[in-house]
């Protein structure tokens, strides 16, 4: 499997709910960066902030914008799009920078506006009250 194959496996796993496909993607050691909390996490973490972006009232789709691999490292650039289930659509530009080894993420530094990832959160709370 390519880079590319491990990268396009992830994001559709997000966009489908598929949480098994992502624990298979994520290596034991895998170390993650999010701008929004600047802290650098290991997989059990990351796997709960992931996790956390799946809600039932929450379609989540990705609209790759560019993608340049050079060795085990691509760099991307996409549009996550939030649509809730009470019609609040949500778009968020992120860059992301994923390290592959051995057909799994071994990490990534993930760069989104922390006031968008705000106003998701709270028309998630919002939907959960």
């Amino acid at each position: 499997m390519t880079a590319d194959d491990v990268i396009d496996r992830f994001f559709a796993a997000i966009e489908q709910g598929d949480r098994d496909a992502i624990v298979d993607l994520y290596a034991p050691d895998i170390q993650v960066w999010h701008s929004s909390t600047g802290q650098t996490v290991g997989k059990e973490d990351a796997l709960q902030i992931v996790f956390a972006a799946m809600v039932p009232d929450m379609t989540v789709t990705y609209e790759e914008q560019e993608r340049v691999t050079v060795g085990d490292l691509t760099a991307r650039r996409h549009l996550f799009h939030a649509v809730f289930s009470n019609g609040v659509r949500l778009t968020i530009p992120t860059a992301i920078f994923i390290r592959i080894r051995d057909d799994k993420i071994m990490g990534f530094h993930e760069y989104m506006d922390s006031k968008l990832i705000d106003e998701v959160t709270n028309v998630v709370m919002a939907a959960e009250r």
